[in-house]
C-alpha cells in the first residue's frame, strides 16, 4: 500500500495547462527556448507518477507513455544537452507542437474515463489519532523507553494494527494487538527462565502461558492485566 499524493496529479495538471497555453493553436512554429523547459518539466513530472507502486490504471498509463515520447521526440533527457538546445536560436515546427498538444488531449480524456475506477480513497480520522500516524506511526502511542524492548515481531503487529483501526477493521487490529502481546510474553518467559516455553500444540493459549509466567516468578501487575484480558 502507497501513500496517494493528490497534489501530485495538480502540480501536472499545471504543468500540462501551462504548456497547452504555450503551444497555443499550434498553427506556427515557436521558438525553442519558450517551451524547452516546460516540456522537460512536463515529462519529469509524468514520469514520476509512472514510478511503482502506480495508481494509474492500464490506459491512462499508455497514454503518458505516449506523451513521453511525443516530448523525448523534441527535448533531450541530459540537462545540459537541454540547456544547450534551449540557447539555440531555432523553431519547433507546427506539426511537432500539435503531436504533443494531442497528446495532451488524449491523456487527459483517458484519466477522465479511468478516474472514476482506479483504487483511491478518503480515510477519515479515527477518534483522536491522525489517519497518517495510524497507518504508518503507530508505534508512537507506545513510550520511547519502552519500544527498545519490543521485539521486531511484537512492533510489526502494533504497525498492522495501526494500520487495521485506520481502515475500520477493529477486529483485525485487536488480533494484531493480542499477538503482539503474546510476543511479549514469551519474551517475558525466556528472560525469567532462560529458555521458550515447554508446551505441547494444544496447550499454548494466552491462560497455560499466563500461569506459567505466575510459577516463574512473573510481576503480579502483568499477570493480572493477562488474566484480565
Amino acid at each position: 500500500m502507497q501513500q496517494f499524493s493528490v497534489h501530485d496529479y495538480y502540480d501536472l495538471g499545471k504543468k500540462l495547462n501551462h504548456l497547452e497555453r504555450l503551444i497555443g493553436a499550434a498553427d506556427a512554429p515557436l521558438n525553442k527556448r519558450v517551451v524547452v523547459w516546460p516540456m522537460f518539466m512536463a515529462r519529469w513530472t509524468l514520469g514520476g507518477l509512472l514510478a511503482e507502486p502506480c495508481a494509474l490504471l492500464s490506459g491512462s498509463q499508455r497514454a503518458v507513455q505516449s506523451l513521453i515520447k511525443a516530448i523525448d521526440a523534441l527535448v533531450p533527457q541530459d540537462v545540459e544537452q537541454l540547456f544547450a538546445e534551449a540557447e539555440k536560436d531555432e523553431q519547433i515546427e507546427a506539426y511537432h507542437l500539435g503531436s504533443i498538444k494531442n497528446a495532451i488531449s488524449n491523456f487527459e480524456t483517458v484519466l477522465k474515463n479511468d478516474l472514476p475506477e482506479m483504487s483511491t480513497f478518503a480515510v477519515a480520522k479515527m477518534g483522536l489519532f491522525r489517519t497518517e500516524d495510524l497507518i504508518s506511526r503507530s508505534y508512537l502511542g507506545i513510550d520511547l523507553e519502552l519500544r527498545a524492548y519490543l521485539p521486531d515481531l511484537a512492533m510489526q503487529d502494533i504497525a498492522e494494527a495501526g494500520k487495521c483501526l485506520a481502515f475500520r477493521v477493529p477486529t483485525a487490529s485487536a488480533f494484531h494487538l493480542s499477538r503482539a502481546i503474546e510476543t511479549c510474553m514469551n519474551q517475558y518467559y525466556e528472560a525469567l527462565t532462560g529458555g521458550p516455553f515447554d508446551l505441547k500444540e494444544a496447550a499454548k493459549n494466552w491462560a497455560i502461558k499466563t500461569k506459567a509466567l505466575i510459577d516463574s516468578g512473573a510481576d503480579e501487575k502483568i499477570t493480572e492485566f493477562l488474566i484480565h484480558q
